[in-house]
């Protein structure tokens, strides 16, 4: 006798993925575990003696004369409806997700219980979010407003730094700002966002030990920063603080190349890759995620002409590279389990030779490259087998000079940061990929370099 149990009724469950063989247990022995779905737990069972069905487990025995079997459990997959015992018993009543029902009880006049609902309580509906854009330019950070639905930009304000405010990286959460300082001696700036307004409040700087940092990128778990010097011919690792994600102590400095222009980890964070114009390389880390520490991989880099960018779908199959004065963008097949890249493949940006800048939608259907002497965002659709890459757009209206620009997290726009011209133009992508700029979308921000959308959670 277990727990109280008079008649023990073999169940199989589904727990958290896992599928277990036990024991029905009564409302006594019951899990305090709860499901993520808005089912409730079995009701005990009605009538002289009865008992409550299992909280995650199958209905529980019914009553004595005249009870009613407990309801089924909570999980998504219910379990057995109980069975009825005495005389009149009704069997309980299935689980959330279409568990058998209860059979007929021994005893005369007992019904089978009703199977469960064909589908368990709804999930919990996405966090409300505000989307903010910010914009690097001399010594300052420019704040706007972004619509995702509409593209529309409002102006909220400009946060002053020193130096010459360059790249800009988000934590994921939309929690801090991190912004490199690319001068003779480079540094990086912490910056917390404010819920609501997106105001941003400097937090604390550190070194990046070496001239011109220009560009940063936050490790996907949120917990580090990875900053490339481009003179400085190397890279720096900085913990972030769990609690407020400011910068901790550096935890690595490695040695890349002349030209350090980028520093990008793969979409798991094992990997981690810097192209290196003037070594005409992109450098092949493995990042240690519990120390902080990078350890060059063997190859330690592939071949290159002039690489500037990188970015990676977000299958983390493949890797695109744009190369600024050989006018290609390259697409790699990635091993993830090695952090390799390999079977480079090239397509041309004619009549390009200073490109700039490379991001993939959210969706990973395109890749866009900017090229700064046709005044040129390329779009490309990506084969989502080979990785192969089929151009479908070449948008140049209302671009000059595109430094850098950004795919919206919506995947439903592209800002450009056209630095020659100052200004911050917001394009649409339809379906097909190709790019139409919006009427009523061009922001004024002088020497612009950088431009990020960030998602923040509305307080």
């Amino acid at each position: 006798m277990l727990c109280g149990i008079e008649s023990i009724a073999r169940v199989r469950l589904v727990v958290a993925g896992v599928l277990l063989t036990g024991l029905a247990l009564p409302s006594a022995c019951k899990s305090d575990e709860s499901s993520d779905t808005d089912d409730e737990d079995g009701e005990g069972g009605a009538g002289e003696g009865g008992r409550g069905g299992g909280g995650q487990s199958g209905g529980g025995a019914a009553g004595k004369s005249g009870g009613n079997g407990g309801s089924g459990g909570s999980e998504p997959s219910g379990g057995a409806g109980g069975k009825a015992e005495g005389a009149g018993g009704n069997g309980g009543q299935g689980g959330s997700m279409g568990g058998s029902g209860g059979t007929a009880g021994g005893g005369s006049g007992g019904s089978a219980g009703a199977g469960g609902a064909a589908m368990g309580g709804m999930g919990g509906t996405p966090m409300a979010m505000d989307y903010f854009v910010y914009t690097s330019g001399g010594g300052s950070i420019e704040r706007f407003s972004f619509n995702a639905e509409t593209g529309m930009l409002t102006s909220l304000g400009v946060t002053a730094l020193s130096g010459n405010t360059t790249y800009l990286s988000a934590r994921p959460g939309g929690t801090n700002l991190y912004a490199t300082n690319e001068s003779s001696t480079g540094t990086v700036t912490a910056l917390k966002i404010a819920r609501g307004t997106g105001q941003l409040t400097a937090q604390s700087s550190k070194p990046t030990d070496g001239a011109l940092a220009v560009h940063s990128h936050v490790h996907p778990s949120g917990k580090w920063l990875f900053v490339s010097n481009y003179n400085g011919a190397n890279v720096r690792v900085f913990p972030l603080e769990d609690a407020d994600g400011d910068l901790g102590d550096p935890t690595d400095t490695q040695p890349t190349g002349a030209e350090s222009h980028q520093i990008m980890p793969d979409p798991s964070g094992k990997g981690v890759f810097v192209p290196c114009r003037g070594p005409n390389k992109v450098y092949q880390f493995l990042f240690n995620e519990t120390t902080g520490k990078l350890t060059k991989n063997t190859p330690d880099s592939v071949d290159s002409v002039d690489p500037r960018h990188i970015a990676f779908h977000p299958s983390g199959k493949f890797a695109f590279l744009v190369n600024e004065n050989m006018s290609t963008v390259v697409s790699f097949a990635y091993d993830a389990a090695s952090g390799k890249l390999q079977n480079p493949k090239s397509v041309s940006l004619a009549g390009e030779n200073a490109g700039s800048h490379i991001e993939v939608t959210p969706d990973g259907k395109f890749v866009y490259a900017g090229g700064r002497t046709t005044n040129t965002i390329y779009g490309f659709s990506i084969n989502q087998d080979t990785g192969a890459l089929t151009e479908v757009t070449k948008a140049t209206q209302n671009i000059a000079n595109p430094r850098n620009f950004t795919v919206a997290p919506t995947g439903k726009h592209l800002l450009v940061a056209n630095q020659n011209a100052g200004t911050i133009k917001v394009f649409s992508i339809a379906s097909d990929g190709k790019l139409t700029p919006l009427a009523g979308t061009t922001a004024t921000v002088g020497g612009v370099k950088r431009v990020i959308v960030v998602p923040v959670p509305k307080p």
